[in-house]
């Protein structure tokens, strides 16, 4: 008899749930994969305890998928488990056991109702849930599919990475949004994985747009890279006007006085340590120390500048004696510097003396090769005896 009932289903997949079933087989998202034996075991997270008296209906019904799993003729696996069941018709493992036995016999004009039963003596019962899934899956019912799946990681917490590959799959199908406008609203707990499945499995960007309200600090990351990884600017320039509060939406720059008080991560300085040289935000603006001989990006925050002609201004200077900064000959070694994210420098401002205001021009070409730009403050003392230390009172962009 080739496979069990369990692989067999997977066979019955309605087209239309291909890549839905696929993705639930290459993560072993369904724990009925495991065999019986296992879960009987203690191997699932709410399997119910072996009964040790011999002659048992769970003991009969652990033999019979012993001798299925071995390839033994149907009648004998049907009678045993028959037996089981008349032992204890109230064991939801072995009204589970029954039913998926006769439907790899091809006696399916009650699997779905022993599994149903199955279900109601115990809705933990992780067997005839995961059928039950399957069931939808290849039925095409993708919205209750998307329903017990999200019950399926309340009952096992453990597999959550493994039901979250169903689960991107299924949030890649238009239809299922009314399931899942449902779950992620009663589900913030797991939004973010979601999101980061979704942004490791090559999801488009047309899934964030349809999911976008749920758009939030946790789920930014993963948003972002999926619709700039699309080329799909519009969608990432709307989620960051979503994440940000309204007064600082339509700035270039957050948090442009260095406070380190405002905004959201990627859109704020970051205040990651580092290596060497330290950073700090004040009312008053950023303050720098940096020892001599050591480079080293000290804080920076993504841009999502459009196509067009911008200007970098910086206010600040050196604050050690002497207010001279040595290091990266002709541009000091403290910069400010634009790059687009994988690709090309725009600018690089030095910022080399006493205190004052600096500026350059720079231009964001079109054509979809600049979609992002990170903006960063950078210090290089390499080729300096001499340490940095200075004070940032203000950076900014603005359009020409």
């Amino acid at each position: 008899m080739p496979g069990n009932w369990r692989e067999r289903v997977w066979s019955a997949a309605h087209p239309r749930a291909f890549a839905v079933v696929i993705a639930m087989a290459a993560a072993a998202i369904l724990l009925a994969t495991i065999s019986a034996a296992r879960v009987l075991a203690g191997q699932g997270a709410y399997a119910m305890p072996r009964m040790l008296v011999p002659g048992t209906g769970r003991i009969v019904a652990s033999d019979a998928e012993t001798v299925m799993a071995a390839g033994g003729k149907p009648s004998v696996v049907l009678i045993r488990l028959r037996d089981a069941v008349a032992r204890e018709p109230l064991d939801p493992f072995v009204v589970a056991s029954l039913a998926g036995a006769e439907e790899s016999a091809g006696i399916k004009m009650r699997t779905a109702t022993l599994m149903q039963a199955a279900m109601k003596i115990d809705p933990r019962n992780v067997a005839a849930r995961t059928w039950t899934i399957l069931d939808h899956v290849r039925n095409a019912r993708f919205e209750q599919a998307v329903f017990g799946f999200d019950r399926l990681m309340l009952l096992v917490p453990e597999n959550r990475q493994q039901n979250l590959a169903a689960l991107t799959a299924l949030a890649q199908l238009p239809e299922t949004k009314g399931a899942f406008d449902t779950v992620l609203a009663a589900r913030p707990a797991w939004r973010a994985n979601l999101f980061e499945s979704l942004d490791r499995r090559g999801a488009g960007s047309d899934v964030v747009r349809r999911y976008q309200q749920f758009v939030g600090e946790a789920e930014l990351p993963s948003a972002l890279a999926i619709v700039l990884r699309d080329g799909d600017a519009d969608t990432a320039r709307a989620i960051r006007r979503k994440v940000l509060d309204a007064t600082l939406q339509s700035r270039n720059v957050i948090d442009p006085q260095m406070t380190g008080t405002v905004g959201v991560a990627p859109f704020t300085w970051s205040k990651a340590s580092v290596a060497s040289g330290s950073i700090s935000f004040a009312e008053s603006g950023a303050t720098i120390s940096a020892p001599p001989g050591t480079p080293n990006e000290l804080t920076a925050q993504k841009l999502l500048l459009a196509p067009g002609r911008y200007r970098l201004s910086v206010k600040g200077g050196a604050t050690n004696s002497g207010g001279g900064l040595s290091g990266l000959s002709g541009s000091g070694s403290l910069q400010a510097q634009i790059k687009c994210d994988g690709g090309d420098r725009l600018v690089t401002l030095g910022i080399d003396g006493a205190s004052r205001l600096r500026s350059a021009e720079f231009a964001v070409a079109d054509g979809g090769q600049c979609l992002s730009q990170s903006l960063a403050l950078l210090v290089d003392t390499s080729g300096s005896l001499q340490p940095v230390e200075a004070t940032i009172q203000a950076i900014d962009i603005v359009r020409q």
